[in-house]
């Protein structure tokens, strides 16, 4: 998979998005991620969990509120629809919505090798235009002080 390039970000914020645990070496490692949210509710709360994958050029899965996938787009986001099955976004019971992302993960583990890598490497656009995505907000108006204070903001605001 691919490595993150960092040679446009500060010493101190290379890869880490508000998060000390972010080592892209995990990332290169593994062909996707599930993304454990703080919360599981009905408001959309976007923590540095989700821009991990996101800035480590990963697709993923989000275990977390209703309708998280909807306003990554409504940021500017791609999702993986198409090679994962998003469905789970716009189901509004916990329970049926963890069964349905585990239900997409056991799809996803039981590819061969050479299955996920080419699963992987077919979304090639889409990984880099949300790598290109996060690193224009992370860039913009010099937001790189208070980058995960920006998107809550983002988040909460009407497009």
């Amino acid at each position: 998979p691919y490595e993150l390039d960092t040679h446009h970000l500060s010493e101190n914020n290379k890869t880490n998005f508000g998060a000390t645990n972010n080592m892209k070496e995990w990332y290169s490692q593994t062909y996707f991620n599930l993304v454990t949210e703080t919360f599981f509710g009905r408001n959309v709360f976007l923590s540095e969990k989700v821009f991990k994958p996101l800035s480590n050029l990963q697709p993923f899965i989000v275990l977390g509120d209703y309708g998280t996938l909807k306003e990554l787009k409504r940021l500017g986001f791609k999702t993986f629809e198409g090679f994962i099955d998003e469905s789970y976004d716009n189901e509004p019971a916990l329970s049926k919505r963890v069964n349905m992302i585990y239900t997409e993960i056991q799809r996803l583990c039981s590819m061969s090798i050479e299955e996920i890598h080419a699963w992987y490497w077919s979304m090639e656009d889409i990984l880099i235009h949300n790598h290109n995505r996060l690193m224009s907000l992370y860039l913009l108006d010099n937001h790189s002080q208070s980058f995960i204070e920006y998107l809550h903001y983002r988040v909460r605001s009407p497009a």
